[in-house]
């Protein structure tokens, strides 16, 4: 699996979902094998952005468990087309999990 050569444990992926907002959730790489991995909720910072919105950046080995409970065993999929990113996890049936970029501006926003 080329496209997935670069994911190691402390790989950090973004999950962005919502309908009235943007919720965003940051995933670490705890493991992993050709095929997939095994990843943990991280923390995230949070400054304001403007009215009900927010830049977040995750915070990395600030896990939100505290034990290997919250560990989520993931496939590692390759779609080109669907994101910026050729690699992604299934997180639900309405979201998908990324590769972080952290160069990119990530905003997330609540509804009033």
């Amino acid at each position: 699996m080329e496209f997935a050569d670069n994911i190691e444990a402390g790989t950090i992926f973004e999950c962005d979902w919502g309908y009235d907002q943007t919720n965003v959730d940051f995933y670490q790489v705890v493991r992993r094998t050709a095929k997939s991995v095994w990843i943990r909720e991280i923390s995230h910072t949070s400054e304001p952005a403007g009215p009900l919105s927010w830049h977040v950046k995750p915070l990395k080995d600030h896990f939100i468990d505290d034990n290997e409970k919250g560990e989520r065993h993931l496939i590692l999929h390759d779609r080109y087309g669907f994101s910026k990113s050729p690699v992604y996890l299934k997180m639900t049936s309405y979201s998908v999990a990324t590769i972080y970029n952290p160069d990119s501006d990530i905003l997330e926003t609540a509804y009033a």
